[in-house]
């Protein structure tokens, strides 16, 4: 890379200019030349071509205010202390020697502002500056040199040097150099002269860097979205945005709103995005991000991180109630999981009062199922215009004739299905009052084993706060009922150091990790440990259940059982191989926040957690009887499994 001031380091003549443009006007006929014959100017043009060599306008040419030049032009005693100091640089590089040079040299100067620009543009390579090169170096001693002797930059520095420095660092894409010219040239207090260079930027396309440069100098109110938050949004440029965002306050509101208008169902993400793409012309948009997931997922980090209120997003809103419904009717109707009441509570929870086309959608799907007295009930429930309704569902209304399908509850069909059930010899305890957490406590802490589990109400969408803790002993099954219950911190404190924190508790989960993540975040007062933590004593069954089977003539007791085995990995199928009946999870994606409880979820909550205890002790006497000694055995799998995840973190850090 050559540069013109690399050529000379006598002062510009008069007509110096004129000079460089006719100058740029003979390297413009090089790079064209008219014709193929074998001129000095086409030879001149190949050798640059073979060669690589890139013509980089000098920029000093320009630098100043209204591109007004910079006379970079240095004195023969600083030329001659320049030259002496490169042959420093080149010996030590960037460290204590350079530092001490620069320091002793900037103490000598007038202006010691002026001086560091002009050796800063007197460097070789400023097209590509690094960290640890002598531009940098430059800079940098002299940011130390202002602090250390507390200079008054206004006594050295006018706007039109500022401008010098500005334009001097920008397009390095090192955002780092450019807040050093900021500290040591005080940038921020004259902002303004910068703001049309920025927009210039913005319009030459360079819209990461003009957008940190923004943040830097604080230009919050002087740009509007489409200038430079949108298109870095389109190029997934995420961070940057979010930096700017967190001053320029008053544009995120119509941001959030703008991106919500692009999840519209009338059409899809990337067609909604085409218009304002083609209208500003953004280029490097990457079109694999203009998706719905994508896109929602970014739309959800901007309103948590902004406090933003849901009532901005509509759209959003709908596509997720949208998804929501589908889900649960493929639970309901094609996996037959999802009971009556369960899918009352969930419908309601997920349908709008003011989404008719949701709530058609609803009843349609019903009607398609061939359940049209819950079609009728739905259509009934929400309003739904009559002429809208499928041809059933209108004829059940209308009383004519007809054969009418409802799909009966699960429990009912009598389809031959055995669940496991929880003895009636165990009594549950539903804690809704201080004295009983309190009692609860002191049982659980002289327990060696406990099984563990937690229920909240599926969200979708929206952040997820524990509504039931279940600790299970093997004559009792405590439910925490996280909604109702009022006590102080200091008591889940109590729970958390004299249960989940206490080692010589077993904790058994199945696949627990996920659980206390989300009990911590719901009860911070716990202070949790992290599952893999040493001190947390956890042992997940589903981690047991993988270690065994690789075991030497292992089986479990109901492995070759003739009746229908359940498929997976899952509590359920782990419970039929161990006890010879799966569990009935028609109440797992229940409304849990709803108070009173139903009775069958309190049996299945309690049951969900009991079982983890069935599972262990059915585990232990295979072990034992295969010769193995089960203590040893657990505490191997709980130390390798720390071991494993520790490991595992280590890499990810």
């Amino acid at each position: 890379l050559v540069t013109m001031s690399e050529a000379t380091n006598v002062p510009h003549p008069p007509d110096y200019e004129d000079y460089y443009d006719d100058e740029l006007e003979l390297f413009d006929s090089y790079s064209n030349p008219d014709s193929d014959e074998d001129t000095f100017e086409s030879s001149v043009y190949k050798t640059r071509q073979n060669l690589k060599i890139t013509i980089v306008p000098d920029k000093t040419h320009t630098a100043g205010l209204h591109g007004k030049p910079f006379d970079a032009s240095l004195t023969p005693e600083v030329q001659l202390w320049y030259d002496n100091f490169k042959s420093i640089w080149g010996q030590y590089k960037k460290g204590p020697v350079v530092a001490k040079s620069l320091e002793l040299f900037y103490s000598s100067c007038d202006n010691p502002f002026l001086t560091s620009l002009k050796l800063f543009a007197d460097c070789p390579n400023l097209s590509n500056i690094k960290p640890n090169s002598m531009p940098y170096a430059i800079l940098e001693e002299l940011q130390q040199y202002k602090k250390k002797h507390n200079l008054n930059v206004a006594n050295y520095v006018d706007d039109n040097l500022k401008m010098v420095s500005f334009n001097l660092v920008k397009g390095q894409g090192q955002i780092n150099l450019f807040r050093v010219a900021k500290e040591i040239f005080n940038l921020v207090e004259s902002k303004g002269i910068f703001v049309e260079e920025v927009r210039t930027m913005t319009k030459q396309l360079q819209y990461k860097e003009a957008c940190q440069i923004a943040t830097e100098l604080e230009m919050f109110e002087e740009f509007d979205l489409y200038e430079m938050v949108l298109p870095l949004l389109l190029q997934d440029k995420i961070t940057v945005v979010e930096e700017y965002l967190n001053g320029a306050v008053h544009l995120r509101r119509p941001l959030l709103e703008l991106l919500d208008s692009f999840l519209d169902r009338k059409m899809s993400v990337t067609n909604n995005c085409e218009r304002v793409i083609a209208k500003y012309n953004y280029p490097d948009v990457r079109y694999n991000k203009l998706d719905t997931k994508p896109l929602t997922k970014l739309i959800q980090r901007l309103a948590k991180m902004y406090n933003m209120p849901t009532e901005l997003t509509p759209n959003m809103n709908k596509r997720h109630n949208y998804g929501a419904l589908q889900f649960l009717i493929h639970k309901r109707f094609i996996e037959k999981s999802l009971n009556k009441d369960s899918w009352e509570e969930m419908v309601k929870v997920t349908v709008p009062k003011d989404a008719p086309d949701l709530q058609l959608e609803l009843v349609n799907a019903c009607s398609d199922f061939n359940d049209t007295t819950d079609g009728a009930m739905w259509a009934k429930h929400f309003g739904v215009p009559h002429d809208d309704l499928p041809i059933d569902v209108r004829d059940f209304f209308e009383g004519k004739p007809r054969s009418y399908a409802h799909v009966e509850d699960w429990d009912d069909q009598g389809q031959g299905v055995s669940y496991h059930r929880l003895s009636k010899k165990t009594k549950i305890t539903v804690v809704t009052t201080r004295t009983e957490f309190r009692e609860m406590i002191d049982h659980l802490h002289g327990q060696s084993v406990v099984g563990f589990d937690a229920e909240w109400k599926p969200t979708f969408h929206a952040n997820t706060d524990v509504a039931l803790i279940q600790l299970a002993t093997r004559t009792r099954v405590y439910l925490i009922d996280v909604i109702c219950l009022r006590v102080q911190s200091e008591d889940w404190v109590r729970l958390g150091r004299h249960v989940f924190n206490n080692d010589e508790v077993l904790k058994l989960g199945f696949s627990p990790a996920n659980d206390v993540n989300i009990l911590q975040k719901s009860l911070p007062s716990l202070n949790l440990l992290p599952v893999a933590s040493v001190a947390a004593g956890y042992l997940d069954l589903q981690e047991l259940r993988r270690r065994v089977m690789h075991l030497p003539r292992f089986r479990f007791p109901y492995e070759k059982h003739t009746g229908k085995v359940p498929t997976g990995e899952n509590l359920s199928s782990l419970v039929y191989l161990c006890l010879g009946q799966q569990l009935d999870k028609s109440n797992q994606f229940s409304n849990w926040e709803k108070r009173p409880l139903r009775q069958d979820q309190i049996n299945y909550a309690a049951l969900d957690a009991y079982c983890l205890l069935e599972i262990f002790d059915v585990l232990e006497g295979v072990l034992t009887h295969m010769g193995y000694d089960f203590g040893d055995f657990i505490n191997n799998l709980l130390t390798e499994s720390r071991g494993k995840r520790t490991n595992s973190g280590r890499k990810t850090q």
